[in-house]
């Protein structure tokens, strides 16, 4: 369960690469039904590396059909709304690729129970929490928020509509929200990942980022595990990733016993967002202090994000959107903070189609 697999691949041979791999994960017999489960945090273009690309969801899904398997593509968008799905998954070029296979999950909602601190169930995707199998197909993107977002982060969209934004409000720290990240989670263990690390992305993730070439799948039937070797790709410990760390500490994984099979290199020069600094020489004691006392009472949130006007076109995503009611109109019509009432979730950011907000502000130090 912590053997992660590591490949070498571009879009135009991934099923060469993955063929062996994925047939030798998959159950005998094999199951009748996969669903999948991409990232569709938007309608974006593949080459903006937001999204799971639909090559690669192709490239699964044809490997799938070959041994007679029916395959779903299914999943929630950031943005609420019944047709949300369809229209994001048609803007970012899913539902050319996969055509009547893309399932719109609004229609399979259902209250599902949980064992969490937050909340004792969400309202969920039934077509998702009760497929027969699950395979992951998460995006190799860095978060504002969650520092990365990989296999556990992509479970997330299995919350229908406003329950993201309930979400946000029921845990308002970076900490809090890793915990109930991990509770999400294990709604609906899915059974593999193979994660799009092909094109990934660096910088102010997970929509306003850089694309970065990597090259890489990675597969493995723990998904805490992809983002635990994930978080070494990047230079970074697998403790300064909140929900990681909650899965750490929940005995769920433990790092130092993950079996890497594959090229697994450090990125050079590898762009965590804004929103953190890496911190190694500093001392534990001085990054406690920083991140503890200046950053959580003072600057989280609000006080890193900047309207670039130009750029705003007063779609009033962000307001709509905001969690906890945090966005103001200002005399002139534009979006505006109110840093009082703001959680620093970033979905204002992440959510913006045209990346009008930027960050700004003393960074979140992390580093072991």
């Amino acid at each position: 369960m912590n053997r992660v697999i590591v490949l070498k691949a571009d879009y135009n041979n991934i099923k060469d690469k993955i063929r062996d791999v994925l047939y030798t994960l998959l159950p005998s017999p094999n199951p009748t039904s996969v669903l999948l489960k991409p990232n569709l945090l938007s309608g974006n273009e593949p080459e903006k590396a937001i999204c799971t690309n639909p090559l690669f969801i192709k490239a699964v899904m044809e490997l799938l059909e070959e041994k007679g398997i029916r395959v779903v593509v299914s999943d929630n968008p950031g943005v609420s709304g019944y047709g949300a799905s369809l229209r994001e998954a048609k803007k970012a070029g899913i539902i050319d690729t996969v055509g009547e296979r893309f399932q719109n999950p609004a229609q399979f909602a259902e209250r599902a129970a949980m064992e969490s601190r937050f909340t004792d169930s969400f309202v969920v995707s039934g077509n998702i929490s009760r497929a027969e199998y699950v395979i992951n197909l998460p995006k190799f993107k860095t978060h504002s928020l969650t520092l990365f977002s990989g296999a556990i982060k992509n479970m997330f969209g299995i919350l229908v509509g406003g329950e993201k934004a309930r979400a946000h409000s029921l845990a308002t720290t970076r900490e809090e929200f890793g915990e109930l990240l991990v509770d999400i989670y294990n709604i609906r263990v899915p059974e593999l990942t193979i994660m799009d690390a092909v094109l990934g992305m660096e910088g102010a993730g997970p929509s306003n980022g850089r694309p970065r070439d990597i090259g890489r799948v990675i597969i493995s039937e723990n998904g805490f595990a992809v983002d635990a070797v994930c978080a070494r790709m990047m230079g970074i410990s697998p403790y300064d990733i909140p929900y990681l760390k909650a899965a750490i500490d929940r005995g769920l994984i433990i790092p130092d016993e993950i079996e890497v099979i594959g090229d697994v290199e450090i990125l050079k020069d590898f762009r965590i967002p804004s929103t953190f600094l890496k911190a190694n020489l500093l001392g534990g004691s001085f990054i406690n202090f920083v991140n503890g006392f200046i950053f959580d009472n003072f600057i989280r949130g609000a006080a890193r994000l900047k309207l670039k006007k130009k750029r705003c076109t007063k779609c009033y995503v962000c307001v709509r959107q905001c969690p906890v009611g945090a966005m103001k109109k200002d005399r002139d019509d534009f979006p505006y903070i109110d840093k009082k009432v703001c959680i620093g979730c970033y979905c204002c950011d992440e959510l913006c189609p045209e990346h009008a907000w930027r960050h700004s502000g003393i960074m979140r130090l992390i580093g072991h």
